[in-house]
């Protein structure tokens, strides 16, 4: 998705971090950049993270 210009900006690792729940849907810049919560649970795969908690 990131090849896609609409996604392109979330290739900046900063702008990824900043992500937050709007109505359950992921967003980012404001609302700008969203993914629909469905097709992350279809398409995603998890990965390893540390949450920072």
């Amino acid at each position: 998705m990131l090849r896609m210009p609409a996604f392109a900006s979330l290739a900046d690792p900063e702008i990824f971090r900043s992500v937050y729940l709007d109505y359950g849907v992921p967003v980012w810049q404001d609302g700008d950049i969203d993914i629909a919560p469905e097709l992350l649970y279809q398409d995603g795969t998890a990965e390893n993270c540390k949450t920072g908690n």
